[in-house]
Parts: C-alpha cells; sequence; structure tokens
C-alpha cells in the first residue's frame, strides 16, 4: 500500500493484530509449558508472527484465484495452496529462530526437521480453522446483508401499509354520519369503536321530512379492510334503497339480493332498518339477524324488539317482515351490535345484554347524550378497552313535548 493512502487507522488495526499475534503466542507457550513439551517463547513468538503476517495475507491474495471455483475443487485447490504456503512460512520461521535466537549447539538437523514438521503442520492446521471462519463470516456478512434489505423492504411496506390504512380510516370515517339529523321531538345519538383501524360496523340516519326519518345498523361478519369494503357496499345499497314510503321488509329483501349476488362465500351482514314517525309515533322495523334492539319504556323495564328473519348474504329468496310498535314520550330504544354485549374483561366474562338492559333501565331519565355516554364508556371500562370486535350504539330518545328539539 503506498505511504500516502496508510490511514491512522490502517497503523492502528496493524498494532492491534500484533498485539493478538502476540497474546497467541504467550497462550501458545503456557500451553506447552504445562504439557510439559519444551519449547521457548521466542520460537513460539516468532511462529505466531509469521503466520500471522505472512501466511494469511498470502493466503486472502490468493483467496480470489481458487474461490471462484466450483466445490469440492475450490477446496482441493485452497488446502493445496495452503500447504504449500505453510510449508514456506515455516521455513522463514525456522531461519529467523535457529539463525538468530538459538545457540549454535541448538541447530542440529533432527530439531530443525522435528521443528518445521511440528510447525508446517499447526500452521495447516490453523490455516484450515482460518477458511472455515473465514467462509463463514463470508456467508453470515452476505445473509446479514440480505436480511437487512428484507427489513428495510419489509418496513417500507409496513409504513405503506400505515398511510394506507390511514387513508382507509378517513374514508371510513366519512361513511358514518358526522352530524346525526334530529326530528322535533325525537333525539338521536350514535358512536362507534372499530376493533382495529377500519372495521365492519355500520349506522346512519336518513331524514325523509320533519316527521319521518329512518336509522339503520349493521354488522358485516369480520374485521379489518376487507369488513371496511363490504361495508362501504352496504352503506351505499342503502343510501340507493332507503326511499320514504319503502316499507324495511322491502329495504331488506332488496339488500339481500344485492348482497347474495356479490359476497364470497362464508360472509354475510346482520342488519336492522326501521322508519320512525313522529306523527302517529311509530316505529315501523325490519330485522336481518341483527342483534335485539332494546326499547325502554317510561312505565317499566327495558324489553327486546325480538322478531326478525335470517341474515343478509344468504340465500336470495330470503323473506322479511314488517313489525311495528307504538311509542310514547320519554320511550327510549338502543340500537347495538354484538362488539357491545360481547365485550370481555380479563375474565373472559362479556358485558352481555343483562349488564345493558339494566344500564339502560337506570340512567333511562337523563339526557340522551349522557346516558349514551355512560353505556359506552361502562362498556369501555369493562374490557378495558380492548374490544374483540366493532362496537357501535345509537340511542334514540322520544322526547316530552317540553325538551322539543329543534330542527337540525
Amino acid at each position: 500500500m503506498p505511504l500516502d493512502k496508510v490511514t491512522r487507522g490502517d497503523i492502528r488495526r496493524f498494532f492491534q493484530q500484533q498485539q493478538i499475534l502476540v497474546f497467541a503466542a504467550v497462550a501458545v507457550f503456557a500451553l506447552l509449558s504445562v504439557l510439559k513439551i519444551p519449547s521457548h517463547l521466542w520460537t513460539c513468538l516468532v511462529f505466531a508472527l509469521c503466520i500471522g503476517n505472512l501466511m494469511f495475507p498470502i493466503m486472502m491474495r490468493l483467496d480470489r484465484y481458487y474461490s471462484r471455483l466450483t466445490f469440492p475443487l475450490n477446496w482441493l485447490a485452497g488446502l493445496l495452496i495452503l500447504a504449500v504456503v505453510s510449508f514456506g512460512t515455516v521455513i522463514v520461521a525456522a531461519g529467523v529462530i535457529y539463525g538468530l535466537l538459538l545457540e549454535p549447539a541448538a541447530r542440529t538437523r533432527a530439531n530443525v526437521i522435528a521443528d518445521i514438521r511440528l510447525g508446517t503442520v499447526a500452521a495447516f492446521i490453523v490455516g484450515i480453522v482460518s477458511q472455515l471462519y473465514g467462509g463463514m463470516k463470508t456467508r453470515l456478512e452476505s445473509q446479514n446483508v440480505v436480511l437487512q434489505e428484507a427489513v428495510q423492504t419489509r418496513t417500507f411496506q409496513l409504513e405503506e401499509q400505515e398511510k394506507e390504512l390511514e387513508t382507509a380510516r378517513e374514508i371510513q370515517g366519512r361513511l358514518i354520519p358526522a352530524r346525526i339529523p334530529q326530528l322535533p321531538n325525537l333525539e338521536i345519538v350514535g358512536s362507534y369503536q372499530p376493533a382495529r383501524v377500519v372495521g365492519g360496523d355500520y349506522f346512519d340516519v336518513i331524514k325523509f321530512s320533519e316527521t319521518r326519518v329512518a336509522v339503520c345498523i349493521a354488522d358485516v361478519v369480520g374485521k379489518g379492510i376487507a369488513a371496511a369494503l363490504l361495508m362501504a357496499n352496504v352503506q351505499a345499497a342503502v343510501k340507493a334503497f332507503a326511499v320514504d314510503n319503502v316499507a324495511p321488509s322491502e329495504i331488506c329483501a332488496q339488500l339481500n339480493r344485492v348482497l347474495c349476488s356479490n359476497l364470497a362465500l362464508g360472509k354475510f351482514v346482520t342488519f336492522f332498518y326501521c322508519v320512525l314517525d313522529t306523527t302517529a309515533r311509530t316505529l315501523a322495523y325490519s330485522n336481518a339477524g341483527h342483534c335485539f334492539p332494546l326499547l325502554h319504556r317510561s312505565r317499566g323495564n327495558a324489553e327486546l324488539l325480538g322478531e326478525g328473519g335470517i341474515v343478509l348474504g344468504i340465500f336470495p329468496e330470503s323473506k322479511y317482515w314488517d313489525v311495528t310498535v307504538q311509542f310514547d314520550p320519554g320511550n327510549k330504544v338502543l340500537l347495538f351490535t354484538d362488539g357491545i354485549t360481547e365485550a370481555a374483561n380479563t375474565r373472559d366474562e362479556e358485558y352481555g345484554e343483562a349488564r345493558l338492559r339494566q344500564r339502560l333501565d337506570v340512567d333511562s331519565s337523563s339526557e340522551t347524550a349522557a346516558v349514551h355516554r355512560t353505556l359506552m364508556q361502562e362498556v369501555s371500562d369493562f374490557c378495558l378497552g380492548n374490544f374483540a370486535d366493532d362496537a357501535t350504539l345509537v340511542l334514540i330518545s322520544f322526547l316530552p313535548l317540553a325538551k322539543s328539539l329543534v330542527v337540525q
């Protein structure tokens, strides 16, 4: 290497290498002393320095010529070259030892041949170990490079997926009504808590007139992106079919036929659709396999709106029917998905319908927003915020005349 290209780092590495060689020589000398094999510290030191500074650099320079060969030719060529280089290195070391370090009396033919033979074998073994170590190190370094590239690629993919999920979350957030339309004498509050970034629950409020409004809630089987995409299709279909004076059962039937022609095997949707008429004080609904809503009347405990048909997306000719119930001022209707009732605590106990019914009975006299907030908070506290499934809660209150809302 030209002197102008020698750096302080090169000099430092050279002296570090010499320190290692000296340490190795001392260790070998100590081992030979323990085994009671006659030896000299200077002999061990010269052999170590020659092997380290002659044999290894020569083998590294020659490696480019035989390493290109296929196995086992590369190993056979490498061992042959190593034997020649080992013998040459030991000859140099023996010359230094017997020419400069030992007494003339020790320069016998037998001693020289014995040292050359032993030194050549030792150097050859050290060379083989070094080659094995170098090959393993090279393979590990190559694998490490491949692994780092794979990690970088995967990291980039995850970052892209995170961006896509965030975009999906924003899009889905726009599908859920940001501002729920209200009617005089009627107040509606809803919220949606996905188990993941995006989910398969859906609710909507569609205002037909100053006295009629439709409320629907749906739960797509599954979670994540696939459920969110299916939920978007359900929302678009509901928007297309939900027209005033169309019976809830007909909405369910139309939506079912669309989903049966598009859903993959094993997929389905639960759906509840109702129309509220504040003039007639009626709630007309049709249920397609969804959780039965709770109706709390001011004069008693919550009761189930417990009639309904099969889930959507299974049988194209499934029949659905309409049910109409009367409501009075002060009544409340609670719509929810199974992510609410199936929210589990640390003992794997589900929140359940009974707790939901009890909480609705206790808080029924409170303001609608306060009741809704209390219910959602209690469920979240129960499962420590770890919802296993998407959770949606919609509360409808029929207000007394004194509390009528101004139409928004």
